[in-house]
């Protein structure tokens, strides 16, 4: 891992950061008076799958996409070859679970956790 320097070290916390007046800091507050937080990193995965299964809830968002030539199922209901389906859990909200049935076909499954 690189080290950072001071500059950047300082630009990073500015980001969270305000001068108080009295030669210290502290916190950023948004206009409804919160802390502003750090940004989250989320961690992107991908699937490939021709079988049955589900996607885990808590998902930050998920993208499925029909990449076979045959028909599948998503939530019960048939999908088409070329359809792509994206899933946001929005703000702090989730995914809940997804099944699918990609026997016969392919999807591939994207998502933020």
């Amino acid at each position: 891992m690189a080290e950072l320097n001071s500059s950047e070290l300082k630009a990073f916390f500015l980001k969270f950061l305000i001068d108080d007046g009295a030669g210290g800091y502290k916190l950023k507050t948004d206009s409804a008076g919160g802390a502003v937080t750090a940004p989250v990193l989320r961690t992107p995965a991908i699937l490939r799958t021709s079988a049955a299964g589900n996607v885990a809830a808590g998902k930050k968002s998920v993208s499925i996409y029909v990449s076979g030539a045959a028909d599948g199922v998503l939530l019960g209901g048939v999908v088409k070859p070329g359809e792509q389906f994206n899933y946001d859990g929005g703000g702090n909200d989730t995914v809940d679970t997804i099944s699918y049935d990609a026997t016969g076909t392919e999807f591939v499954i994207t998502s933020l956790t």
